[in-house]
């Protein structure tokens, strides 16, 4: 199962006990992996949640980075659960849902926090 999440105004602990109570990776999908918040930098979030992989490079939408087909391909190979994470907590204002899930052939859950 593929969800979304916006950690926009959230507790990075509360996105690691959703992950984890999902058995789910959680798939960076910003273009610069970077946040004003040190607690969502890539190099903390590669620290605190236990599973974790940015893709931004294939499915992130910043200054020039697109959703491609080889990452859309590479989130419909993956096995397990997946969880797509970005800033934005509106799913329908992120390229998370218009880019990413609207294009995929599987069920997309959004959470909200």
């Amino acid at each position: 199962m593929i969800y979304t999440i916006g950690y926009q105004g959230a507790k990075i602990d509360r996105i690691r006990r959703i992950a984890e109570a999902l058995d789910a990776t959680v798939v960076d999908v910003r273009g610069v992996p970077n946040s004003r918040n040190p607690v969502y930098r890539r190099a903390n979030l590669e620290q605190t949640l236990p599973k974790y992989v940015w893709k931004g490079d294939v499915l992130g939408n910043y200054r020039g980075n697109t959703v491609t087909e080889s990452g859309l391909a590479w989130l419909a190979s993956q096995p397990g659960n997946l969880i797509l994470l970005c800033m934005e907590a509106a799913p329908g204002d992120c390229h998370r849902h218009h880019q990413i899930a609207m294009r995929l052939d599987v069920p997309v859950c959004h959470i909200s926090l």
